[in-house]
C-alpha cells in the first residue's frame, strides 16, 4: 500500500511539471526513488525517441514497450540494437501481427503526416489476451521562421476474447504535443481512452485493420478537440488580455486613456 501511495505522487508531480521537461523530472523522480524505477519508467511517458536499424537502413520508434535491457528490438528486422541475445521476441502468430500492423501505419503516417512522420507497432501477450503499442512520431524545425513542433502519438491496445469470433479492443491514446517559436514555447499532454466490444474477427488482418480506424478516429477527434478547445481558450485569454479593437471602434462606455 506504501508503495501504491509513493508511485501515486510520483505520477502527480510529473503531471505538476512542465511537459517540455518530462525527461528531468523522470531522472529526479528515479533518483529520489531508485526502488520504483521499473514503474516510473512504465508509466511516465517520454518524448519518443528513434533508433537505426542497420540491419536494413531504416529508422524504428524506441520506447519502453520495445526494449530489453539496454537494447530496443525493431520491427522490421525483429532484432535488437544494441546487439542483445537474451532479448524477448515475440511468438510467430504476433509476429505476423506486428509485421501487418507496421506496413498499415506507415501508410497511415505517409497519408496524414506527409513527409518526416515515422511509426512502429510492437506486439506482445497480455494475461488475458494480446497487448500491442502503435507508437507515431513527427518533428517540424523551420530555420527560416523559427517554428518547431513535435507531435508524439502513443497509442496502447488490449485485445481480448469476447465468445467466438469475437474480441473486445480498448486503446488508451496519449498524445503530446510541443509548439516553439523564437520567444515562445507550449507543450502539454493528452488522454483518452475508447474501446468496442464484440467486434468480429475472422483472421489477424482484422484485427490490425480495426485496430487501425481506432488509431484514426482516436486522433482525429483528440486533433480537433486540440485545435477547437485548448487553442480556442488560449486565444480567449490573450483577448481578454488585449484588445486588438481599435480606439475608434471601441463602444462608447468604454473607458480609454486620453491622448495629449
Amino acid at each position: 500500500m506504501a508503495e501504491n501511495k509513493r508511485m501515486a505522487a510520483c505520477l502527480d508531480i510529473t503531471r505538476r511539471m512542465n511537459p517540455a521537461d518530462v525527461e528531468t523530472t523522470q531522472g529526479d523522480l528515479i533518483f529520489l526513488a531508485d526502488d520504483l524505477t521499473g514503474q516510473i519508467l512504465a508509466n511516465v511517458d517520454l518524448p519518443l525517441q528513434l533508433e537505426t536499424d542497420t540491419a536494413v537502413g531504416r529508422s524504428f520508434i524506441i520506447s519502453d514497450y520495445n526494449r530489453d535491457g539496454d537494447s530496443y528490438r525493431s520491427p522490421h528486422s525483429n532484432k535488437y540494437f544494441p546487439p542483445y541475445a537474451e532479448g524477448a521476441l515475440p511468438n510467430a502468430e504476433l509476429r505476423q501481427l506486428e509485421t501487418e500492423a507496421n506496413e498499415l501505419m506507415a501508410k497511415y503516417v505517409e497519408l496524414y503526416y506527409e513527409k518526416g512522420g515515422e511509426s512502429s507497432a510492437y506486439f506482445w501477450e497480455s494475461s488475458d489476451g494480446v497487448a500491442a503499442a502503435v507508437l507515431i512520431k513527427k518533428e517540424y524545425n523551420s530555420k527560416e521562421t523559427g517554428q518547431k513542433g513535435t507531435w508524439n502519438s502513443i497509442h496502447i491496445f488490449k485485445i481480448t476474447p469476447f465468445g467466438t469470433g469475437k474480441f473486445n479492443f480498448t486503446l488508451t491514446t496519449t498524445i503530446s504535443l510541443q509548439l516553439g517559436i523564437d520567444i515562445l514555447n507550449l507543450a502539454g499532454n493528452l488522454v483518452r481512452k475508447a474501446e468496442k466490444k464484440g467486434i468480429k474477427c475472422q483472421t489477424g488482418s482484422d484485427k490490425v485493420r480495426m485496430m487501425g480506424q481506432m488509431v484514426e478516429e482516436s486522433e482525429n477527434k483528440m486533433r480537433a478537440h486540440i485545435e477547437t478547445v485548448y487553442f480556442g481558450r488560449l486565444k480567449g485569454i490573450v483577448s481578454d488580455l488585449r484588445s486588438v479593437t481599435e480606439l475608434k471602434n471601441l463602444p462608447s462606455n468604454r473607458m480609454v486613456i486620453a491622448p495629449n
